[in-house]
């Protein structure tokens, strides 16, 4: 499937008209058009790099002819996530790149720490200050 077909396919999917599109990207609905009609086949890896983020798919799923919507989708179901899990990774997302390493490397060192050591406390209660 062509870059132009799966961009259109997801922007439908997400319910985002081309104009919503182009804001959210940072490119002219013009320029959303000409891709998805095909006119351009090669963007710039910048705007293939926005357009993968605010559609929720890796580059490689917009570049890779070989790889369509459907098989993509269908790979994503075979992946359950928990709520907790999908809290996380929303917190993840939001996060700027030196606090998401900061992120990775806690997790990691919490993979091999024991919570029932002496000195460690973990207070599954807290919230954020928004509540």
């Amino acid at each position: 499937m062509e870059l132009g077909k799966k961009v259109q396919k997801l922007r439908e999917l997400h319910g985002f008209t081309q104009e919503e599109l182009a804001k959210l990207t940072g490119v002219t609905q013009a320029s959303i058009a000409r891709i998805e009609s095909g006119v351009v086949a090669d963007p710039k890896a910048k705007g293939v790099l926005k357009l993968a983020v605010i559609l929720g798919v890796p580059v490689e799923v917009l570049l890779d002819e070989t790889i369509t919507i459907e098989n993509w989708q269908e790979e994503l179901k075979s992946f359950r996530i928990s709520d907790e899990g999908k809290e996380l990774l929303k917190v993840y997302r939001e996060l700027k790149q030196k606090q998401k390493r900061l992120l990775i490397d806690f997790a990691q060192l919490l993979r091999h720490q024991d919570i029932n050591e002496p000195g460690i406390h973990m207070n599954r209660n807290l919230r954020s200050p928004q509540g």
